[in-house]
């Protein structure tokens, strides 16, 4: 009897709504989160081919370098690079303590490709370029000094450390 008394009294406890009320919160609070992670995850996962077409009608993205330099108090670190011939994004960032430059970017020859104020609000400038092979300068008009020469050559002749 003493035993039936016991197991009566837990299965009341364990009915009641002292218990219930926080399993079900609990089981809903794991519930969301994962489907949350799940979701999480599959999200962050990419295909194999992403960058190809999936479809007849779509085209393929190709990934476009990007070009990074710091302009420093100093100048532009590094102060040469070489790219491969087509596509770039060029991306200055303006560590150097001046607010307001221009920047250039011409060819050795003398034709001037872009000449541009960064916008004061962005520690960086960027622009994408399509360069032909050969040698560019990129100066800054405020101080001459500050020059950064890209070499652009042919994919077939452009080796990446």
């Amino acid at each position: 009897m003493f035993t039936k008394l016991k197991t009566s009294l837990l299965v009341r406890r364990l009915t009641g709504t002292r218990f219930i009320v926080p399993a079900i919160i609990a089981f809903l609070a794991f519930a969301m989160l994962a489907v949350s992670a799940s979701a999480w995850w599959s999200g962050s996962r990419k295909p194999e081919n992403s960058g190809q077409a999936s479809e007849p009608g779509q085209t393929s993205q190709r990934k476009v370098p990007i070009v990074l330099t710091s302009l420093t108090r100093f100048g532009f670190q590094p102060a040469a690079m070489k790219l491969p011939e087509g596509k770039v994004l060029l991306v200055v960032r303006n560590i150097s303590g001046a607010d307001k430059l221009q920047l250039e970017l011409a060819e050795v020859r003398g034709k001037k490709l872009v000449a541009e104020k960064p916008k004061e609000e962005k520690p960086f400038w960027e622009k994408p370029l399509n360069l032909k092979a050969g040698e560019y300068r990129l100066s800054v008009t405020e101080n001459p000094n500050w020059v950064l020469t890209l070499t652009v050559v042919a994919p077939d002749q452009y080796r990446e450390r």
